[in-house]
């Protein structure tokens, strides 16, 4: 079951060499075309400070792309053999979160409409980072943007006390025969800019909940073999004997160290496409259907994390996101 020890991996399990390294935000920068869609958004200023900024490592997961590999499980450590070399490669996955809250004087960008009570109040979407922990009641909502073009696939699992985790599901796209391809530059909001209230509601039912795991795979091909079983309350389940095929290669967490962009943007706001989830649970049901994302260009905002992977070539780029709501 590799697939779910592949979520319950902490982000604490950080390689202490990694935690001085850092790559460019002109690295990322450079996968997008110099400009599409329109002009670029933001000022001249916010995009000099994105070509000399940097992300910095934040932490490390070692996967089974080679070598010997230990997962730290709770108090636990499972020791997998050592395997044959093998081509790697190495992609890039852009992530980034924000958590809505009341806006202030300050604030710019584009507000997020949010039920309050009985009425409908414009927040504010400022980004997060990866080690943040939320709470129940918070919303959120995140994009991913691949370096490379292909297929994205989306997959949920709740996490348990204990190191649990909950069989996973496919968010995205709702269905196998949706269309899920991804070019470099153009993100995928969840949930998009089409509905009426854009953001997920953490609202846990269950005291053993703590968070959300989020596995994020993109594939050079459609997977048109996939077996999923229909599942009253996440729409498609992986099957059992599916999870295999996703183990994660070797993942560094780079996070921006800029507070450039901490506010969303009419240049974010163009990315569309949303999924669903369970104990994220949306407000509105989505009105309208995903339109054609805009492809966004060098100049827009950058995302506020990157997740480096290093994994077989032949094998999809896997990387898993986690929403942590401590207990």
């Amino acid at each position: 079951m590799i697939f779910m020890l592949t979520f319950a991996v902490p982000l604490a399990f950080a390689q202490k060499e990694g935690q001085t390294r850092a790559i460019t935000m002109s690295s990322f920068a450079s996968k997008r075309p110099a400009e599409a869609g329109g002009k670029p958004q933001g000022s001249a200023a916010a995009a000099a400070a994105r070509k000399n900024g940097t992300y910095k490592s934040v932490g490390a997961v070692k996967g089974s792309a080679a070598g010997s590999v230990k997962l730290v499980l709770g108090a636990k450590s499972v020791a997998r053999p050592k395997a044959a070399p093998m081509e790697t490669r190495t992609a890039d996955i852009g992530v980034t979160m924000w958590k809505l809250r009341p806006p202030i004087p300050t604030d710019t960008g584009r507000p997020i409409p949010v039920r309050v009570g009985d009425g409908t109040q414009m927040w504010t979407a400022e980004r997060v980072s990866t080690k943040t922990q939320f709470r129940s009641g918070d919303r959120v909502r995140f994009a991913v943007e691949s370096s490379e073009d292909g297929y994205l696939y989306i997959f949920n699992s709740e996490m348990l006390a204990n190191g649990r985790t909950g069989e996973p599901c496919m968010i995205f796209p709702n269905a196998v025969t949706d269309d899920n391809s991804v070019r470099a530059g153009s993100p995928v909001e969840v949930p998009d800019q089409s509905e009426r209230l854009p953001y997920f509601l953490i609202n846990p039912e269950r005291p053993e909940y703590r968070g959300e795991s989020m596995t994020i795979v993109i594939s050079d091909t459609k997977l048109n073999d996939l077996k999923l079983t229909k599942d009253a309350s996440c729409g498609s389940r992986l099957a059992a004997g599916q999870v295999s095929r996703f183990a994660a290669g070797d993942v560094e967490i780079f996070e921006r160290d800029d507070r450039v962009d901490a506010i969303y943007s009419d240049a974010e706001a163009a990315a569309v496409c949303g999924v669903k989830t369970r104990e994220l649970v949306r407000e509105q049901p989505n009105e309208k259907p995903c339109s054609e994302r805009r492809q966004m260009s060098s100049e827009d905002p950058l995302p506020q994390s990157i997740y480096r992977v290093t994994s077989p070539k032949d094998r999809p780029v896997v990387a898993t996101v986690r929403l942590d709501v401590p207990n």
